[in-house]
């Protein structure tokens, strides 16, 4: 199918989606209350959804839902998303500027990443899913080009590449998922959601280079003023090198030439101290490089030269025995 929305992947696409499908069935109110309850709008005793008000882009938000409920006034505000995330305080922005509402939802196509899931929680979002959409938008008996397309084009996209993702992904070694960012994301919302609350410095992040490969980070500990008034980060990071995906261990402070040394030295005894528990844990690891002042590799395991359940499976409790040695290491 020559799907109209593959050209239009952009979140205002999904506002003049929902718009218009809201329109569409305003005068059928069985469809109508299906729709708004599927979405998480209305509850299922409901009657009937009525005098629905739509804006889009009102002081920038992508989509705010007024109507009725069996002759009550609700507000709903929709933060939309395709494949971008979450940016600066945005959530917390919008809540300010239209406080009361009855809902807020935060909307993804792609996978939504643990860390988008508690930020939603923190600003009191809820989530809707692909799948949710697609679920809501299922029960519709709207004979329509454009429904039919849209949710071919939600299943196409979004819904079977997560599936493959969360299916595969744990259980082969399909190394090649990792050129797709919601695959990195998904081995570190692995790790990132067992250790969650370990410490302060927990901190996630997830981009792309120059050549518009991806990578995805967590840091995972942080030594206050390890160089006068310097602090110092570890964390992980998924990344590619040669054409290999790999995960890595990495040393970060923005330390000026003054300490560049002691760095080093700090980094040879964090190698000496940590490349034991990679092994200990059946994990190959490789040669790191001594690339870097700033940003140094500790450790370093290319997904190719391991088994991909063993990593999900260690890397939990490889990170915690990671966070302990390091605290208790002699550094310079």
């Amino acid at each position: 199918m020559n799907n109209l929305f593959s050209y239009s992947p952009k979140e205002l696409t999904t506002d003049g989606f929902l718009t218009w499908l809201i329109c569409e069935v305003e005068s059928e109110p069985k469809w109508m209350k299906a729709l708004f309850f599927r979405l998480g709008l209305c509850s299922n005793n409901s009657k009937i959804i009525s005098n629905v008000k739509i804006t889009r882009q009102e002081k920038n938000t992508d989509l705010i839902i007024r109507y009725d409920v069996d002759s009550s006034p609700h507000q709903a505000l929709f933060e939309n998303k395709t494949y971008s995330t979450i940016h600066s305080d945005q959530l917390a922005r919008y809540r300010d500027q239209f406080p009361g509402f009855k809902h807020y939802k935060y909307l993804k196509l792609a996978r939504v990443n643990y860390n988008e899931r508690r930020l939603a929680k923190k600003y009191g979002y809820d989530v809707l899913t692909s799948y949710d959409l697609f679920d809501a938008i299922n029960l519709i008996g709207l004979e329509s080009e454009i429904l039919a397309q849209y949710k071919q084009f939600l299943l196409n996209h979004f819904i079977e590449p997560i599936n493959q993702i969360e299916s595969v992904l744990v259980s082969e070694n399909k190394y090649d998922l990792f050129s797709d960012i919601q695959a990195q994301q998904y081995l570190i919302d692995l790790l990132y959601e067992k250790i969650d609350g370990l410490n302060d410095a927990l901190y996630f992040k997830s981009s792309s280079n120059l050549g518009g490969s991806p990578w995805t980070q967590l840091d995972i500990c942080k030594r206050e003023h390890a160089y006068s008034n310097i602090s110092e980060y570890l964390f992980w990071r998924i990344d590619k090198r040669s054409g290999s995906y790999y995960l890595r261990l990495n040393q970060y402070a923005r330390v000026d030439s003054i300490d560049e040394r002691r760095k080093f030295e700090n980094l040879e005894l964090l190698r000496e101290v940590i490349k034991p528990l990679f092994k200990n844990h059946g994990l190959c690891v490789s040669d790191p490089s001594d690339r870097g002042v700033k940003e140094s590799e500790v450790c370093i395991v290319f997904f190719k030269d391991n088994n991909l359940k063993t990593i999900r499976e260690v890397l939990a409790d490889l990170t915690l025995e990671i966070v302990e040695k390091y605290w208790n290491i002699d550094f310079q």
